[in-house]
């Protein structure tokens, strides 16, 4: 579990906008940890997760990039039925609302990226599922 500062970047919906973005990180030796793309005809907005965010930034702002960063939970929890049901249920417990979530699983392992509208709740009552999920 970890809170992070997720970057949103708008870019053209057109054939090459997306690895154009993608080969300014990788120049500047940023990794991208997980993504979501979403968006119109015109325009798709890229939500990122990586590495080191200062570089990020200044490799974006090289690139003349829009964007904005917002705190997001990065969720790692066992993939198994009911585990996404149980952190849902989890933070509601807390009061706090999932603008929108994205991941997905490899290994036994989900990663989730969560934009919540109270973080460190929703960060806490991660920990605490993850914890009751191991002892199981």
């Amino acid at each position: 579990m970890a809170l992070k500062r997720q970057i949103s970047v708008v870019i053209p919906n057109r054939p090459g906008s997306l690895g154009r973005l993608c080969r300014a990180l990788a120049r500047n030796k940023v990794n991208i940890q997980a993504v979501d793309i979403g968006g119109t005809q015109e325009y798709g907005i890229v939500h990122l997760v990586v590495d080191n965010g200062p570089r990020a930034r200044k490799a974006l702002d090289r690139a003349k990039y829009d964007y904005s960063t917002e705190p997001v939970v990065v969720v790692t929890l066992p993939d198994r039925p009911g585990t996404l049901a149980r952190f849902g249920r989890a933070i509601a417990a807390k009061k706090v609302n999932i603008d929108y979530i994205y991941g997905s699983s490899a290994k036994g392992v989900s990663l989730l990226v969560a934009r919540v509208s109270d973080p460190r709740k929703a960060n806490a009552a991660a920990r605490r599922l993850l914890r009751q999920l191991r002892a199981r």
